[in-house]
């Protein structure tokens, strides 16, 4: 009995071993299991990407940290205070809400008199980040209306404007294809935002006079002799210009809106190989003979992944997506750096060999086939 007992010593030492030890292993497991998934933030349905992030180990620094409401599932970039509406899929852009300025009688529930110009400053001065020009617009609405943005409340210098005088005749005015397209009835004009712009201050007014706090009504001609209402309904903002033609059938649907979609881009460092090779940015400035200072980048067509992530952008592969390669028939796909070829597979290289050299020898003649219209690579 004893010698029973002295046996099972050991074992009853591996049982506690084994306890001990699976209850290290637990804590670890459990500790893999609390590690926070940068990859996978979500405030709401909207995914927040670096350099963008809800905790430190996740945003590049505190200027792209953002707070999520809970409640209401809105993201905010809190440095900034902007509300975040959308990621860009090739992340070079964030879109956040953007303010409508009006005058005279509009329907918008922001214009609380019918004659008080309303403006909202936005001031990103301080921050990485600024107003997209190749993403945003400047849009002015109503007829015999100036639509312009200054670097301040009390600067009465416009950084941009644009002038819609409703002349009714295409030709008076220059028109650009993006203005015939958006401005139909031909009520509002469009301007570019100035590169590196961080200050908005959309303003709008008649191009009659200077003063549109007047509560008296008053009326004008154009320049071609219509009757134009000073007190009509005017508009000014800035918007993303891929948003404005998705979403705006009519530019004076605007004034029933609480808010527009405005593009924002911020400064980052490259190296000047990784800009070459797989970037596509607005702008950038040389830093050195290795970095480049740029803003509103996004991957080249034929490389994905993101771009301010540690890895970078990566070589898409052409050749698993039928849509991206041309390669057809006897050619088969082979990916490489930046692109793809198309190659005759050597199957097809031995029987196109064969048929070269196969003849038929009809008196002093000889025939040989010949096969036209295909490239060997």
């Amino acid at each position: 009995m004893v010698l029973k007992l002295l046996l099972l010593v050991p074992a009853l030492m591996w049982v506690v071993l084994l306890d001990i030890g699976g209850g290290a292993t637990a804590d670890e497991a459990k500790a893999t299991n609390e590690k926070v998934d940068c990859e996978e933030q979500y405030c709401g349905k909207i995914r927040i990407p670096y350099p963008f992030g809800m905790l430190p180990e996740c945003y590049r620094d505190k200027a792209f940290e953002i707070e999520c409401n809970q409640t209401t599932a809105t993201a905010f970039i809190r440095s900034i205070k902007a509300e975040v509406l959308q990621f860009s899929p090739s992340m070079d852009s964030v879109g956040v809400k953007g303010p409508i300025t009006s005058s005279g009688n509009c329907s918008r529930k922001a214009s609380s008199s019918t004659s008080t110009s309303t403006s909202t400053l936005v001031n990103l001065t301080g921050s990485p980040f600024m107003f997209s020009n190749s993403h945003n617009v400047l849009v002015g609405v109503g007829c015999n209306t100036i639509a312009y943005s200054t670097s301040g409340d009390f600067d009465t210098i416009p950084t941009v404007s644009c002038k819609s005088t409703c002349s009714w005749r295409r030709g008076v005015v220059d028109w650009t294809d993006e203005q015939i397209a958006f401005c139909v009835a031909e009520n509002c004009c469009l301007a570019p935002l100035q590169p590196g712009l961080q200050v908005l201050n959309p303003s709008v007014r008649s191009l009659n006079n200077n003063n549109n706090n007047s509560s008296s009504s008053r009326t004008s001609n154009d320049n071609q002799g219509k009757v134009v209402d000073d007190d009509e309904c005017r508009l000014a903002f800035a918007a993303d210009r891929n948003w404005l033609m998705d979403t705006l059938d009519d530019p004076g649907k605007a004034q029933d809106m609480e808010y527009v979609t405005l593009s924002l881009v911020w400064l980052s460092n490259f190296s000047t190989n990784a800009y070459q090779k797989t970037l596509h940015c607005e702008d950038y400035r040389p830093l050195d003979s290795t970095l480049v200072t740029a803003v509103g980048c996004g991957c080249n067509t034929n490389f994905q992944g993101n771009p301010y992530s540690p890895q970078g952008c990566a070589d898409y592969n052409e050749c698993d997506d039928p849509t991206r390669n041309t390669c057809r028939g006897i050619t088969r796909c082979v990916n490489t750096y930046g692109g793809f070829k198309c190659e005759v597979s050597k199957l097809w290289i031995t029987v196109i060999g064969m048929l070269a050299v196969f003849s038929e020898v009809s008196g002093d003649n000889i025939y040989v086939c010949s096969l036209t219209g295909i490239v060997f690579t």
